[in-house]
């Protein structure tokens, strides 16, 4: 009869020690959750600022605009150098007749 109580008193100790290492578990359990929520609202703070894909569309389109008029600007630039080489042979052809 002396081993009952000392068997239940195992029991008992064991079933403690296996509740405070789910508890345990269960508190770094959400500790980690907290942080993942906490870093997952700064993510979302962070991104609200970030420009959206309509905006990254316009910037795309006035790229495109720039570069068309600096390519009408090279073109330009090219026919009148064009236009002065001309002028200047001309000149010269006169100049040396």
């Amino acid at each position: 009869m002396e081993a009952a109580p000392q068997m239940i008193n195992l029991v008992i100790t064991a079933g403690i020690f296996v509740w405070l290492y789910v508890q345990k578990k269960s508190d770094k359990t959400s500790e980690r959750l907290d942080r993942a929520e906490r870093d997952l609202t700064e993510l979302k703070s962070l991104f609200r600022h970030m420009p959206s894909h309509e905006d990254l569309k316009q910037v795309y389109e006035s790229l495109n605009k720039l570069s068309e008029q600096v390519n009408q600007f090279i073109g330009e630039s090219r026919a009148h150098g064009e236009f002065m080489r001309m002028l200047l042979n001309r000149l010269t052809e006169k100049g040396l007749s």
